[in-house]
């Protein structure tokens, strides 16, 4: 992108500019506070760089991330019977939540769940008082269903969600013509709507992102840069027929 923009002051366009963000992993503060910020400033697109492919992207499935905790009462493990383990509330609860059905959107295929991160109890000879699950949900449709359907079932095992964030699922621009695909990871977009259409695009594979073989192709990094400079001056001129396209089969992350 910075390459790009080189070569479009170079060429004398102007009619740009670049946005650098943070929180993009966690909070999305950075992107939230610009929707804020540069909302009125007019203008009619925004273009995302995440590892695409080198596709445009058509749709991805939203998030809702989310914390649980589960209580219970301590005790000596050589008398279980005395106390109430937290973490066998929250086994049950995981279980429960690992195989349920999220939902299905005919685009974007089945809503999944990671439980990422557990935590609890003090030490193995103590019958735990406490424990907590931090999950993501890739959701095809509405969070608020999503921490309804949660809420129900953490709550048959005494447990409550602690913390949760998150958004729907989000449908971009790309140019007619265009080959597009569909992804289910998350992206900054759901916050920058004052900003303009979106438009998502970037070199790189997500199958190589947060993996001990991060990388992305020098010569498909090259053609990217080619690509943003082709795109912002075929928008700034008006030669470009955007499409949302509307009809996919959905098999996967790939799609045309």
């Amino acid at each position: 992108m910075l390459v790009a923009g080189e070569e479009l002051l170079a060429e004398g366009q102007k009619e740009f500019g670049f946005l650098l963000v943070v929180g993009e992993e966690t909070d999305s503060i950075g992107a939230k506070k610009a929707n804020i910020e540069f909302g009125d400033i007019g203008s009619e697109f925004i273009v995302v760089g995440e590892p695409t492919e080198s596709t445009f992207v058509s749709a991805s499935k939203g998030a809702l991330t989310c914390t649980v905790r589960f209580e219970g009462v301590a005790a000596h493990s050589a008398y279980p019977e005395r106390g109430e383990s937290a973490i066998r509330k929250m086994l049950h609860a995981l279980r429960k939540i690992d195989h349920e059905d999220w939902g299905i959107h005919p685009l974007l295929g089945n809503a999944t769940v990671n439980i990422g991160v557990i935590r609890g109890g003090r030490k193995a000879n103590i019958v735990p008082d406490e424990a907590e699950a931090d999950m993501i949900f890739r959701t095809v449709g509405s969070p608020d269903d999503i921490r309804n359907g949660l809420e129900q079932i953490i709550r048959k095992h005494d447990g409550r969600i602690t913390a949760s964030y998150g958004n729907p699922p989000m449908f971009m621009v790309s140019p007619k013509g265009a080959k597009t695909m569909v992804v289910a990871f998350n992206t900054d977009v759901p916050h920058l709507g004052a900003l303009g259409k979106p438009i998502l695009f970037g070199p790189g594979s997500i199958l190589d992102a947060h993996s001990p073989t991060e990388k992305i192709r020098k010569d498909e990094i090259v053609q990217a840069a080619a690509t943003y400079r082709k795109l912002v001056v075929d928008l700034l001129r008006g030669e470009i027929e955007i499409a949302q396209s509307s009809q996919f089969e959905v098999k996967g992350l790939r799609q045309n």
